[in-house]
């Protein structure tokens, strides 16, 4: 496999974070939760900031809350599925999140609207 080497020089590292967006899967979603496919290892209860993007134009941001963590059998490298429950999502974003729903369960039965 490939492997991506990163440094970073940190002037005050008392105040030093990263940010570092992943791409998974998205399995199924719902208005209060998704299951994910991944290769990275979480832990029951872990609570992380998240942002989906659901559009070019339409992203939604929430504090995910890994609620189910299992391995998929006969994958190598390791796969994972994680339930993750939405929390602490914005009204304005639990609207979007609910629209993008809606128009998913749409194109499935074949609905114009």
């Amino acid at each position: 496999g490939i492997r991506i080497h990163v440094r970073f020089h940190i002037n005050n590292p008392d105040k030093a974070t990263i940010d570092c967006a992943e791409h998974y899967k998205v399995k199924r979603i719902s208005h209060s939760g998704m299951l994910i496919e991944s290769g990275n290892v979480f832990q029951i209860e872990d609570r992380l900031p998240m942002q989906m993007k659901l559009s070019e134009n339409k992203a939604i941001a929430f504090w995910g809350r890994i609620a189910t963590y299992r391995a998929i059998q006969n994958t190598d490298p390791s796969r994972y599925e994680i339930g993750i429950e939405f929390s602490d999502m914005s009204t304005r974003d639990s609207t979007i999140l609910k629209e993008f729903i809606v128009s998913l369960e749409n194109k499935k039965y074949g609905l114009a609207l």
